[in-house]
């Protein structure tokens, strides 16, 4: 995840790659890649646009490609405190098992808060984030995913997070689990 501001414009790019085989047999291939810019306005309002990819090909659904725009706010409730809104309305081209391939309008709707809390003399950061997505034709093909954790800082600008991961996908396909959770334990770089 890297983000970066210049001038009146915060740049945003978000990527992963999950993928692992065992005894000859695809357990997981998934892959995400995100980009956002978001144009600045005051008082913590902006509007966004963004470029979304995503692929599983073990679940419901298998890929997607999401073009959208919309406003979003930020704001500070209290010290330490950020929180993040944003939606509107996006394109989605995907790749649904037992659906096929479409392109359909949609909505989005991403939140984010994070809460730097200082406890113990640690810069220790819990954070929950989520994305949930619909298409305008049909509700019922919605998308939930969330993000819940802890960001814990270790020497210089080495940063730990521990995090729970959870997506939920809104239609039933036979065969086919419709949620899936996993822990991370990951090791990153802040500057």
């Amino acid at each position: 995840r890297a983000t970066w501001r210049r001038g009146q414009r915060r740049h945003e790019l978000e990527g992963s790659l999950d993928y692992e085989e065992k005894q000859d047999y695809t357990a997981e291939d998934e892959a995400d890649l995100s980009y956002q810019v978001d144009f600045l306005r005051r008082d913590g309002w902006y509007l966004y646009t963004k470029l979304d990819y995503k692929r599983d090909r073990l679940e419901a659904l298998q890929e997607r490609l999401i073009a959208g725009g919309g406003i979003g706010r930020t704001i500070h409730p209290w010290h330490g405190v950020n929180l993040r809104l944003q939606g509107g309305p996006d394109v989605m081209r995907f790749d649904l098992q037992g659906y096929g391939r479409g392109i359909e309008n949609g909505g989005n709707l991403q939140w984010r808060i994070d809460w730097k809390t200082g406890l113990l003399r640690l810069d220790l950061t819990l954070f929950h984030e989520g994305e949930y997505g619909w298409l305008f034709v049909d509700t019922d093909i919605n998308n939930l995913d969330t993000r819940t954790g802890v960001s814990i800082p270790l020497i210089d600008r080495l940063v730990a997070e521990i995090r729970l991961d959870y997506d939920r996908m809104g239609p039933r396909v036979p065969g086919i689990d419709n949620t899936d959770e996993e822990w991370v334990f990951a090791l990153g770089y802040t500057w």
